[in-house]
């Protein structure tokens, strides 16, 4: 953080910082496994409409990118699942640097 006041500046490294997003729900949590569908993701800290996001979906080491996802809101976002197959995958949506994991979101 930095401030300025008549001329005079001071900084302060890490005055504050960003939660992590937060994931609630995925829904509908579960499709086919040739992906493309729209599905709705609630939480918290997805920033405000716009913002930039990824999620994938899987398990350490066997990640699956999603495809067109949009923040609708700090609590919403709406992304297109990516083809593939599993159970109790889970859903990692990455905002500014920060990710949140919802375990066991998500099964073909």
């Amino acid at each position: 953080m930095l401030v300025a006041i008549a001329n005079q500046q001071g900084s302060l490294s890490g005055a504050f910082s960003y939660f992590p997003p937060s994931i609630a729900s995925m829904n509908p949590n579960s499709a086919t496994t040739l992906g493309g569908t729209i599905t709705t993701v609630t939480g918290a800290g997805f920033g405000p409409a716009g913002t930039n996001a990824t999620a994938t979906l899987g398990k350490t080491g066997s990640l699956l990118p999603c495809f067109s996802v949009v923040v609708l809101s700090d609590s919403t976002l709406r992304l297109l699942t990516p083809a593939g197959v599993g159970k109790d995958l889970n859903l990692s949506v990455t905002v500014a640097f920060q990710s949140g994991t919802l375990r066991a979101a998500f099964s073909y």
